[in-house]
């Protein structure tokens, strides 16, 4: 390549480089200082980096390094902006660090790829808006690999420095980093090996070096690391209780290697299909097709995204790492990432070649190569990365912009830890809470989000706004605990809202420029009582349509904390009735960039204001409702149950059917076995309009009918439960009349075998197929009974109390001969059987089906 080829290609990569160091900052820092804190930035590092050095020293969840920056960044500027710089920064200098990792592993372009990949990852950008380590563990883990690579390389002492200094960084950045160092042994273990095995040559034989020298300086990030976590009292109880956990819990190998490809998808938040198809196969054929120059980086790579799985393993996690184990290897997905960009290139190179041999295509291999790979890299950020979901639920549902009159007014008010409401789109469906910022805080306090009987004096104290869900917000919502309200009105809705409150002497209004702030004090009365007073007052002010359907289902919500359930029943039906056109659901003080990204993501103001809805306040009132019917239902208070469910159903998105349907056939069990027909036929009914596959309601169903006398119905519902044209009415009368009963037919390749007695009754027997029985259901067990399954026989045994039934569904294949031998009580009776299938009827028990 000619000199002015080189400089034109040099220009080329800094240019694109620029442009993505560009787009990754304004992804990266845009909205930075509006999204709302969030549990673990809080909690688990801004409370934390307040307290004094020391604090911070002691507790800082094993991440040292980063509470320290923010620590010492905090008294600079808002919190919320000083809190995430370092994330932002770290993020930004990754593009650059995983280019040059993947220039020194593979190639210039696999190294562009991979920082368009990390300058666009959604995973990725969340992070560098987040105030938490994960963004600084992940550029000093590509550092570390960077550094280690070229030490082995080239076994410079700048090198083995450089590596030693960043991977301690890396480990007082993320304890987790500490999985790398076995991931380095294995590789200057291989190494070491294979200089071994060559010749002693100068090659083998400087290989056979790296292990020594490896040793000797990890020995020293080692000791340095140590020095670093002495004081750090988190680190210690971790260590200590993973060594415990190491002794005394079996091991949990089911967590491995599919717990990698779970991590890799939520990583690269790609839809399956997507997943499968675009980057695990690039991923796959960037490691067959690199030439075998590259093996020894390509085992590294795989060390690097195997290994630490072992060594977690190893440590017998808890559940909660294990939930947070996208998040703890994080380094996975650069080198994942580097092996999808090798694959891009190599399919170009390949495609390229194709192309080449076609005559009227005349372009030359190189052009060819560059122009497939910018395609396949435009397809997968495009396609793959779902970058309208972490807009929608981080820069457009969590901001949060609190003009600087009304936070001067939280800083010089807020005296406790209160839970706070803004009545603006889209903050007004959140739960968030104030607390102040103090120093001096006690260890066993820093993770409660209400500290009890905190109260600060100062003139003016930093307040954090976050967001909580709504399972930690019914933690304390029955407690007296402060309600602050943020809120703009016009003239006249202003002045009917200081009217109101005049009869509230417990509610201190601050009459700011531009904004009005409510302070519900303490007053011996629950916080969802003060919510349910906040929402009278605000809904008797003849608001706008879209407002007024946010109150009544925020109403809704403080009654159903509250108890009173018709109450709020009543106010999710008025809610439900008021139907916004999109003039009426506008959201006003929009910032130009949300408008922009709303058209480009095809979001109007009416589907994003029923999405915000749907999302934060339904969603959370049909779990209420679901989890009140269950109550009602433990305290047999069926109907309310039932009303609750149905509420619950109407509510909600999210799939209760089927926990529903069980429930509610409960419910009927419990009518039928009392002979009351008429409430048992409501409940089943309903539950098989839930679950319409479930054949055993429908079962019931007919019991019910035919226990109330309608038996035309029942005919039917038998008919359904079978699958038949027609019932005869030999068939009818059996079913009605046998005190036990083994029904047995066929649907498609599924056997169903139905188990019904009037009395107390065990039904055992055992089921053998000539060929493997598989897909084996089980319907309405207790534990009282066994199912035991090998690859070609079920042994049973069943306890049937008076108007109970059970069932077993398996499937064989074709041509396959079933062998059935039933018992009741013991005893064989071939009375007992009820075939619905076209054979022969049995004349003895066990008999034979093919």
């Amino acid at each position: 390549m000619t000199s002015k080829k080189k400089a034109a290609n040099k220009l080329y990569v800094l240019i694109f480089l620029f442009f993505l160091l560009l787009v990754g900052s304004f992804l990266r820092f845009y909205n930075l200082d509006h999204i709302i804190l969030y549990w673990d930035e809080p909690l688990h590092c801004i409370r934390i980096a307040y307290q004094p050095l020391p604090f911070v020293l002691a507790y800082n969840n094993a991440s040292a390094f980063f509470a320290l920056l923010v620590h010492l960044l905090l008294p600079l500027g808002k919190i919320e902006m000083m809190a995430r710089l370092p994330s932002a920064l770290f993020g930004i200098m990754s593009i650059v660090a995983v280019y040059f990792l993947g220039k020194f592993i593979f190639s210039k372009k696999e190294g562009l790829a991979a920082a368009a990949f990390i300058t666009f990852s959604p995973f990725l950008i969340r992070y560098s808006q987040y105030s938490r380590p994960y963004s600084a563990y992940i550029f000093f883990s590509i550092l570390s690999f960077y550094f280690f690579l070229k030490a082995v390389k080239e076994n410079k002492k700048i090198f083995w420095i450089a590596y030693c200094l960043i991977t301690a960084v890396n480990i007082y950045t993320h304890l987790f980093a500490f999985l790398l160092i076995p991931v380095y042994a294995l590789y200057a273990g291989v190494l070491w090996i294979t200089g071994r095995k060559k010749s002693k040559g100068k090659k083998g034989y400087g290989e056979t070096k790296i292990l020594k020298k490896y040793i000797l300086w990890t020995l020293l990030l080692l000791i340095l690391v140590f020095l670093l976590y002495l004081p750090d009292e988190t680190a210690r109880s971790f260590f200590l209780g993973s060594i415990e956990r190491a002794k005394t819990q079996p091991s949990e190998t089911s967590i491995s290697f599919s717990l990698i490809n779970d991590i890799l998808m939520n990583q690269i938040e790609a839809r399956n299909l997507f997943y499968y198809l675009t980057f695990l196969f690039f991923a796959f054929f960037g490691l067959i097709s690199s030439p075998k120059k590259q093996a020894k980086k390509n085992l590294f790579l795989l060390i690097c995204m195997f290994l630490p799985f072992l060594a977690f393993i190893a440590i017998r996690p808890r559940e909660v790492n294990i939930l947070s184990a996208d998040r703890y290897f994080i380094f996975i997905l650069p080198l994942f990432l580097l092996l999808t960009a090798r694959g891009i290139t190599s399919c170009s190179s390949l495609a390229a070649s194709v192309f080449s041999r076609i005559k009227f295509v005349n372009l030359n291999k190189n052009l060819s190569t560059n122009i497939i790979s910018a395609l396949l890299l435009i397809i997968l950020i495009g396609g793959g990365f779902n970058l309208k979901h972490y807009y929608l639920n981080f820069w457009r549902f969590g901001s949060l912009r609190v003009k600087k009159e009304v936070r001067d007014c939280l800083q010089k008010n807020v005296k406790e830890d209160s839970l706070i409401f803004f009545d603006f789109f889209p903050a007004s469906s959140l739960i968030t809470v104030v607390n102040p910022l103090t120093k001096n805080s006690k260890k066993q306090e820093i993770e409660f989000i209400i500290r009890d009987n905190l109260e600060v004096f100062n003139d003016k104290n930093k307040v954090m706004i976050y967001r909580i869900s709504q399972g930690v917000f019914e933690w304390f919502v029955h407690k007296d605990i402060a309600l602050w309200v943020v809120t703009k009105l016009d003239s006249e809705k202003h002045k009917k809202l200081f009217t109101n409150i005049k009869e509230f002497p417990e509610i201190k209004a601050i009459n700011l420029k531009n904004h009005t702030v409510l302070h519900f004090q303490r007053n011996s009365k629950p916080l969802s009582e003060k919510m349910s007073t906040m929402a009278k007052i605000f809904l008797s002010l003849n608001l706008a349509k879209a407002k007024e359907k946010e109150f009544r289902l925020l109403a809704a919500r403080a009654y159903l904390l509250n108890n009173k359930f018709e109450e709020a029943y009543q106010e999710i039906k008025m809610a439900k009735n008021i139907v916004l056109k999109p003039s009426e659901a506008r959201i006003s003080e929009s910032p130009f960039v949300f408008q922009v990204l709303d058209k480009i993501f095809g979001l109007n103001p009416l589907e994003l204001r029923q999405r915000g809805q749907d999302y934060f306040l339904e969603t959370g009132l049909a779990r209420r409702l679901y989890r009140q019917g269950n109550r009602f239902f433990a305290q047999k208070e069926y109907g309310k149950a039932s009303r609750a469910y149905s509420e619950c159903l109407d509510l909600s998105e999210e799939d209760y059917n089927l926990k529903i349907s069980k429930k509610l056939v409960l419910i009927g069990d419990r009518y039928f076995s009392r002979r009351n027909p008429n409430q048992a036929i409501t409940f089943y009914k309903k539950a098989l309009q839930l679950n319409p596959k479930r054949y055993d309601i429908n079962f019931l169903l007919a019991e019910s009918y035919r226990q109330g006398g309608l038996l035309q119905l029942a005919r039917e519902e038998y008919r359904k439960t079978f699958n038949l044209d027609a019932l005869s009415s030999e068939t009818f009368h059996k079913i009605a009349r046998s005190p036990q009963l083994v029904i047995i037919w066929k649907k498609n390749s599924v056997w169903h075998l139905l188990f019904r007695s009037k009395q107390k009754s065990i039904f055992s027997g055992h089921i053998s197929g000539s060929r493997k029985i598989k897909n084996i259901k089980k319907f309405r067990f207790s534990k009282e009974d066994s199912l035991n399954i090998n690859e070609i026989e079920i042994d049973f045994s069943l306890n049937t109390t008076r108007r109970k039934i059970k069932a077993i569904d398996f499937e064989v294949s074709k041509n396959s001969t079933l062998t059935f031998d039933f018992r009741v009580n013991q005893q064989r009776k071939i009375e007992i059987i009820l075939l619905l299938v076209e054979i022969k009827k049995p004349r003895k028990i066990p008999f034979s089906i093919k």
